[in-house]
């Protein structure tokens, strides 16, 4: 059998569990029938989703997709919390509520690209009927190499997304503070630490995990001295790694509850959602972007889309 062939009959594969997916999901008749085709995205907590970046990813790509075949897109992101609270549609509409996702038999095919950087279902996709998905990949440059197109992702994301009043609120008043010439740096340590809620990304000792902090320390002591003239903000997933950098003059971080959306999240899940809209923004509101890592750290994609945002230049820096 040829390569090809194998790819093939990995996406036949998917296509068949979609299918078993779809009747587990749609209705033979049901109150939508007559609505126009459209293409949902789901973040419902019924599929794995990953974290922040990689849901927003998805729906970027999708809504990328709906403007080449000029589709309607909507998006119903209620896990674990309502995306509407926190980011309002801007030039486009993308909301839709539960009762109206189209669940149609007949007329809706599901489809499940979690995982999927290639474009080959969506391509082969009959958009004459409504599509239901699930994604978490950004294939905005396939898309634009297939179909001509030469889409940004910020111009996507900013057609969709608006903070909210009471996010825009905390956004302006931090930015207030940090002033119009601030950098961002970012540090995802997954748990190590022990003050979030997710399992280490890996197993390392004591002594390894205090030469890390260490390490993430001293980076920023020297950053500290080259800018001078200017703040630093610093987005972390460990309070207990901010804690530990506030005697640093020229740095600024938030407080607050850090937790990851694809759990299930304690009382403070409010603070913890505008904690992680308010370090996105930050992040992109910034003059330059910066990712730290050590090679036993997680390399995070957020920062690196904020920094799409707005067109800021990003460096991923390992100590």
């Amino acid at each position: 059998m040829a390569k090809n062939d194998f790819r093939d009959f990995g996406i036949c594969e998917r296509k068949v569990q979609d299918f078993l997916r779809g009747v587990k999901r749609f209705r033979l008749f049901a109150p939508n029938d007559n609505e126009s085709p459209m293409v949902v995205a789901l973040v419902d907590g019924r599929n794995f989703h990953g974290g922040f970046t990689d849901r927003i990813k998805g729906i970027v790509s999708l809504f990328h997709f709906c403007l080449v075949k000029n589709v309607d897109f909507r998006v119903l992101y209620n896990f674990p919390f309502e995306l509407s609270d926190y980011l309002e549609p801007n030039e486009y509409n993308w909301l839709i509520d539960d009762k109206s996702v189209p669940s149609n038999f007949f007329r809706t095919s599901f489809v499940n690209l979690v995982g999927d950087a290639s474009i080959d279902r969506l391509k082969k996709l009959n958009v004459r009927k409504s599509v239901v998905a699930y994604a978490n990949r950004d294939v905005t440059h396939l898309l634009n190499e297939f179909y001509g197109t030469s889409y940004t992702w910020g111009q996507l994301y900013h057609r969709l997304f608006k903070p909210s009043a009471k996010l825009q609120q905390q956004v302006d008043y931090h930015s207030n503070i940090l002033g119009d010439d601030y950098v961002a740096v970012h540090f995802r340590f997954v748990g190590m630490f022990g003050d979030f809620n997710e399992s280490p990304f890996v197993d390392i000792s004591e002594q390894q995990k205090e030469h890390i902090l260490r390490a993430n320390i001293d980076f920023l002591d020297d950053m500290a001295k080259k800018f001078t003239d200017r703040k630093i903000f610093v987005a972390s997933d460990s309070s207990f790694f901010i804690d530990n950098i506030k005697h640093i003059g020229n740095v600024y971080a938030l407080s607050g509850d850090i937790q990851h959306i694809d759990n299930r999240m304690n009382a403070n899940k409010e603070e913890a959602f505008m904690r992680l809209l308010l370090d996105f923004y930050l992040i992109a509101g910034s003059s330059r972007v910066y990712s730290v890592a050590t090679d036993k750290m997680y390399r995070s994609e957020l920062p690196m889309y904020a920094a799409k945002l707005y067109d800021v230049d990003f460096e991923r820096i390992i100590l």
